[in-house]
């Protein structure tokens, strides 16, 4: 056991090393990763070309995705994408979608009511959340009229017909906001 973790620790780039390599990356490099991602991989995903090598780039430094040594690292970024992309068709195509705001959702949920003050709480917390998030996304029309639209308890549908985005920005904009809260949570946890 302990060869196979010392091959894994010498056979793949620590994610100090795919910084620097993708550091070095020039921005033809980087374009003709997206243009190879958009022509290749985008397709049945729901997402944008950007948010694919973002995702893909998350991964790799969080250690869910390992870039071998003899790689080239394009070539590697290329592949992750498309191992996302494979992974988010498949998701697409199995899930069915679970509206939190349907009636029937919430079958089985116990009727019992919280405090005033449990409310008071949630209420100030709930306040705080939606003006971090508000401020955030003010400067990105798409994710800002998703923000807007759930919270007014619109559909994807309804919001879509509210504001001119297709439905690949919209897919877009929601891993957007899902990337920036979860970031700012984690900054919130570290305060």
């Amino acid at each position: 056991m302990k060869l196979r973790n010392r091959q894994l620790q010498t056979d793949y780039l620590a994610p100090e090393e795919f910084v620097v390599l993708l550091k070095g990356l020039s921005d033809v490099d980087k374009k003709r990763i997206l243009l190879i991602s958009e022509a290749k991989h985008v397709s049945g995903t729901g997402l944008e070309c950007e948010d694919l090598f973002h995702e893909a780039v998350v991964r790799i430094l969080d250690g869910s995705r390992h870039i071998p040594r003899d790689v080239p690292i394009m070539a590697s970024i290329i592949e992750t994408i498309r191992s996302i992309a494979s992974s988010e068709r498949g998701i697409r195509k199995r899930e069915d979608v679970i509206d939190p705001l349907e009636d029937d959702f919430y079958q089985g949920v116990s009727d019992a009511r919280p405090s005033p003050e449990a409310i008071s709480d949630v209420s100030d917390q709930i306040k705080k959340a939606i003006d971090i998030f508000e401020q955030k996304f003010e400067t990105d029309p798409h994710a800002y009229a998703l923000l807007k639209g759930r919270m007014e308890g619109l559909s994807h549908d309804e919001i879509l017909e509210l504001v001119p985005m297709s439905d690949k920005q919209f897919n877009s904009a929601r891993k957007r906001m899902m990337r920036a809260i979860i970031r700012i949570n984690a900054e919130r946890a570290y305060l």
